[in-house]
């Protein structure tokens, strides 16, 4: 699924919507949000949503971005969320608006344990271009930045850490620097976006110093529950 059919799906929560079922697929309840889990952690992970089985979040890029998923019931109660690496396990509940996009970073804590930190997502789309995040994933880079490496303009300034900076861009490739004061850059190559598909450049700790990547973000459709 697009960012874009899923940003209607969660627009059309509010109301029925036959014809555009139709179109992009099953509609969640209007009381659903969408969340994922991204892995910043050394070691591989596991993350879940309620009782819902447990998702594998693994060390490569590919592989520590997880996906969209919907959330049902969201309204009036707290959403537990739950990760465990390295043997050592953490919750986190919180509320969650219906119709939002949640991102939930698996992070290093102070004494080594794993730790949960959540933020609502910009949702702002323009269907002509692509949708590119950049998330500072780090905990010690107070104001990340992104750049043109050919002449340095600036992309997206002052992203505190566990937080992120969304804008729609033309689907062109290019080379961007993902920077923090005192670092040297790291260069993030954009190729193959499309226009109405959304996108992120993730900065989050490596082996050796951060590290920066693309990924292209992922909606899990919704599947109607047999007889629902």
């Amino acid at each position: 699924m697009t960012f874009r059919s899923a940003l209607l799906a969660a627009t059309l929560l509010a109301g029925p919507a036959t014809a555009q079922e139709a179109l992009y697929g099953a509609l969640p309840p209007r009381d659903s949000a969408y969340l994922r889990f991204v892995n910043t952690l050394p070691a591989e992970a596991t993350a879940q949503v309620d009782t819902r089985p447990a998702q594998a979040l693994g060390t490569a890029q590919a592989q520590r971005i997880g996906p969209y998923t919907v959330v049902e019931a969201v309204e009036g109660r707290q959403v537990r969320l739950t990760a465990q690496s390295g043997g050592r396990s953490v919750e986190l509940t919180l509320p969650i608006r219906s119709g939002s996009f949640q991102t939930v970073l698996l992070q290093r804590g102070p004494d080594g344990a794993p730790m949960l930190h959540a933020w609502t997502d910009n949702a702002e789309f323009n269907q002509l271009r692509a949708r590119l995040s950049f998330y500072n994933a780090t905990t010690d880079c107070p104001a990340a930045g992104l750049a043109l490496a050919s002449n340095n303009s600036a992309v997206m300034r002052d992203v505190a850490p566990g937080s992120g900076s969304v804008r729609s861009v033309n689907p062109v490739n290019a080379v961007v620097n993902a920077t923090c004061e005192g670092r040297p850059p790291l260069p993030v190559t954009l190729e193959g976006l499309e226009a109405g598909n959304m996108y992120s450049i993730w900065m989050m700790p490596g082996q050796g110093g951060p590290q920066a990547f693309l990924a292209k973000d992922v909606v899990t459709p919704w599947r109607r529950p047999p007889g629902g």
